[in-house]
């Protein structure tokens, strides 16, 4: 299912690169998920 495995991503992203993900970003961190999303191989 897309919503499961991009929600997948967004946990790893969270762990693995942000660390941290506070409110006042949050648009920014899932622009930048977004756009892996988009342009993966």
């Amino acid at each position: 299912n897309t919503a499961e495995s991009f929600n997948s991503i967004l946990e790893r992203a969270k762990q693995g690169v942000f660390h941290y993900m506070s409110s006042k970003h949050l648009p920014r961190y899932l622009n930048e998920i977004g756009f892996r999303w988009d342009h993966r191989i």
